[in-house]
């Protein structure tokens, strides 16, 4: 009761407003976000220092700068990037395979048309004049 009053008759009071502030901060700890918290702040600091690195080498070096942006470009090439595999779900691999099936289908019935066994290896001397007559198509072409 005397608690009630007190908040009652002095709402601006510095205790009690500690007091809710320590309250508010045990009921809404999530050790999860504080660690990414963290993690944010700590990648931040270190970007900022790669940028101070950066701006104090090219102010060091004015007179080489071709040198030093070729030499980052060599460091930012020789750090391999990590490549995270690309989920599709299975309706979009599903249209793609499909899609696939069907321009492999147009493909060999335009050959079967055209009189080319696909079963049967093509003797490579057909090959040849195969690509001889591309050759020629392209420079009557050019």
């Amino acid at each position: 009761m005397t608690n009630f009053l007190h908040r009652l008759l002095n709402p601006h009071c510095e205790h009690c407003a500690l007091e809710d502030e320590k309250k508010f901060q045990r009921e809404n700890y999530n050790p999860t976000i504080e660690y990414l918290k963290d993690e944010i702040e700590r990648l931040r600091r270190h970007n900022d220092s790669l940028i101070a690195q950066l701006e104090a080498r090219r102010n060091s070096e004015s007179d080489s700068d071709s040198e030093t942006d070729s030499e980052l470009e060599r460091k930012s090439a020789s750090i391999p990037i990590p490549v995270s595999p690309r989920r599709t779900s299975w309706a979009v691999k599903q249209r793609e395979l499909e899609a696939e099936d069907r321009n492999k289908a147009r493909v060999l019935r335009k050959l079967s048309e055209a009189g080319i066994d696909v079963d049967k290896p093509m003797p490579l001397s057909d090959l040849d004049k195969e690509i001889q007559s591309v050759k020629e198509s392209i420079a009557n072409a050019g």
